[in-house]
């Protein structure tokens, strides 16, 4: 049976409440935790490390085996709701949200000129 860490479950709660009601990027809110010192993972706050906590069905319940998820008996972190949320903005912001950390719905907001650097 799962066990949810008590130093780390609020830090997972934290990053899809960002994600999922203030709308934040992946790539903000590994920086955002970075600069707090919240606990991370092996590899450090990354987009690629809030992103994999942000789809990983684990955190709302479920165990995935091989190509199939099941319900656990484990205590879920976030509800159902936030997680389908979350899911449904990843699937809206599509391919660039793993690119870019970005709240913003625009996908070419926040690039730079490579000669002047305006945006």
């Amino acid at each position: 049976m799962l066990v949810p860490d008590p130093v780390k479950a609020p830090v997972v709660r934290r990053m899809f409440d960002l994600y999922a009601r203030k709308r934040l990027g992946t790539r903000t809110i590994a920086q955002l935790l970075h600069d707090e010192g919240a606990p991370a993972p092996s590899a450090g706050w990354g987009d690629r490390a809030v992103h994999w906590i942000i789809t990983n069905a684990t955190y709302v319940g479920k165990i995935r085996w091989r190509d199939n998820v099941f319900d656990g008996v484990h205590e879920p972190l976030v509800d159902e709701f936030t997680f389908a949320k979350a899911q449904a903005i990843r699937a809206e912001r599509g391919e660039h949200a793993t690119r870019r950390g970005n709240a913003s719905d625009f996908l070419l907001s926040g690039l730079r000129c490579g000669k002047c650097g305006k945006a």
